[in-house]
């Protein structure tokens, strides 16, 4: 469930950079804007992988004392 829930942000933040740069190639935004929606993306994107880490070790710690009951 948590996996699910990280990708959807990495996919929202990778569309917000696509986005951003696709309105600053067609000149509706600024360079200060596109970089900063950059930075934000980027941002996002490593926060996602950090809480998709975590989310793996958990879910291993999980698994690891399920199996640890059930031999007992």
């Amino acid at each position: 469930m948590m996996k699910s829930a990280v990708l959807k942000k990495f996919g929202l933040g990778l569309s917000a950079l696509f986005l951003i740069t696709a309105l600053g190639v067609a000149g509706c935004a600024t360079q200060e804007q596109v970089n900063a929606a950059v930075k934000k993306a980027e941002d996002a994107a490593a926060r996602a992988e950090a809480a998709a880490a975590k989310a793996e070790a958990a879910a291993a710690k999980s698994q690891k004392t399920f199996e640890k009951g059930m031999q007992k």
